[in-house]
């Protein structure tokens, strides 16, 4: 059974809900990271948090305000001709902290291999539950493409990487391109939010996965948190809020770039890899051998990540081929004064009709051929039923031909105006300005209809 969902409605639930206690977790920094991986990974290294040279950087930009919040973000611009694209960073915090200082070092080095690197703050904690971070991302999206001129920035070539809960907001940001409900009322409007590509590092795509569902059941926590209440009391949500949920045509390419960690319990990624292809998009996982939740932060796992995301990237943030402009030249006549009102082309022959009665037929789009109608009567449209070709005009006119040279003229007894004419292999349709379907299988014998019958005999 399919079931039709009014994603506003559940957002304004979302919004509107209280969520059920659960464990505290400690702040997500890089000092508490560190000290907590550095018993079992004593040889990790945090990233050198160094400008690369060429690469100019502006902080502390507020794209928009969300009540008496600033939402800020980075821009660290690479040497060399813009257009570049861009790419945000989302970071983690499991929704509750962290911040975009924390991916600093990360955008730098991206900046450094041609990108325009945008390290984004979004709400956090119990003032911004779902869906307002993700509506703080599109906001984001939405000023960068609104000022990509002053930021050396290509408008068509925007992607986000983002790590662990900012790995998940990032794949909803890239699934949920052009569904409007997702946009929230945050900064600048009437310019896309949708994303071109998306690199989520750890973080989960389905939160309505059984394990995790069962665990936050057992022991609430950030995902509970996060949305509000459990799955058993807030189902829709946690669908909605499922990157997995909204997967179609138009999302994103999308690079899962997993951990092997026990936990956290991110589910959905390889079935919304799979759900991506089926829909026609681009998608892949890999996994970085040996590494905890937070690799991403720290060296030897930063160098290999980088280079997995910045080969995804460069495959889906390419520029657009460019082609020659297009060479445009009168061709004779034009045809003669005529007001051209229709044309039609197959198998090498165009015909353009006018609307004094006139006929031009060329072979080439270049040199055309005036022909006899027998007629002054404004003509209005051509097809081809197969060879034959069939022309509709005024006050029932109906002319056809199997040789471009010698065309007949079969007025059908009617004033209707038949302003257009269709074919398929065995059937040609005129439209009338009354309402007036005609139909024929020869374009000689012609049947008035109604609409119904005319859809009838189109199925056949």
């Amino acid at each position: 059974m399919t079931r039709t969902v009014a994603w506003s409605a559940l957002l304004a639930l979302a919004v509107a809900g209280r969520p059920a206690p659960t464990r505290a977790a400690e702040a997500f920094t890089l000092a508490n990271v560190t000290r907590q991986l550095r018993p079992q990974y004593p040889q990790i290294q945090p990233l050198a948090d160094v400008l690369p040279p060429g690469v100019t950087a502006q902080e502390d930009v507020t794209y928009a305000r969300a009540g008496d919040t600033a939402l800020a973000l980075d821009l660290y611009r690479p040497a060399g001709d813009a257009p570049f694209p861009a790419v945000l960073l989302v970071h983690a915090g499991g929704w509750d902290s962290g911040s975009r200082e924390m991916e600093r070092p990360f955008a730098k080095r991206l900046a450094g291999l041609g990108y325009v690197a945008v390290p984004v703050s979004y709400r956090l904690g119990p003032v911004a539950r779902f869906p307002d971070p993700l509506h703080d991302l599109k906001a984001a999206v939405r000023w960068l493409r609104a000022h990509a001129a002053e930021h050396g920035v290509d408008p068509a070539r925007i992607g986000v990487i983002g790590m662990s809960a900012g790995g998940q907001l990032a794949a909803l940001l890239g699934a949920t391109n052009g569904q409007a409900d997702f946009e929230g009322d945050v900064g600048e409007r009437g310019v896309s939010s949708a994303v071109q590509a998306v690199v989520d590092i750890d973080g989960l795509a389905d939160f309505t996965g059984a394990e995790l569902v069962a665990q936050q059941e057992r022991s609430p926590s950030a995902p509970t948190r996060y949305l509000g209440g459990k799955f058993s009391e807030r189902p829709d949500t946690w669908r909605a809020a499922s990157a997995l949920t909204h997967v179609g045509p138009r999302s994103a390419p999308t690079f899962f770039i997993n951990s092997t960690a026990p936990t956290p319990i991110l589910p959905g990624r390889e079935a919304m890899r799979d759900r991506l292809h089926a829909a026609g998009v681009a998608s892949e996982l890999t996994v970085v051998p040996g590494t905890p939740h937070p690799f991403w932060l720290f060296q030897p796992w930063f160098e290999p990540t980088l280079a997995a995301a910045d080969t995804f990237l460069r495959v889906h943030l390419a520029p657009a081929e460019r082609t020659a402009p297009l060479t445009w030249r009168w061709s004779n006549p034009t045809p003669h004064g005529a007001n051209i009102v229709d044309v039609a082309h197959v198998n090498g022959l165009a015909v353009q009709v006018g609307e004094r009665g006139q006929i031009f037929t060329s072979t080439d789009f270049e040199y055309w051929t005036p022909r006899d109608s027998h007629t002054t009567r404004s003509l209005r449209g051509v097809t081809f039923l197969g060879g034959r070709i069939v022309i509709s005009g005024e006050s029932g006119t109906i002319l056809f031909a199997d040789d471009p040279t010698e065309f007949f003229l079969n007025n059908l007894a009617t004033t209707d105006w038949l302003e257009s004419v269709a074919a398929s292999t065995n059937l040609v349709v005129a439209v009338g300005d009354n309402g007036a379907v005609y139909t024929s299988s020869n374009a000689v014998s012609w049947t008035r209809r109604t609409t119904a019958d005319a859809t009838r005999q189109s199925a056949r």
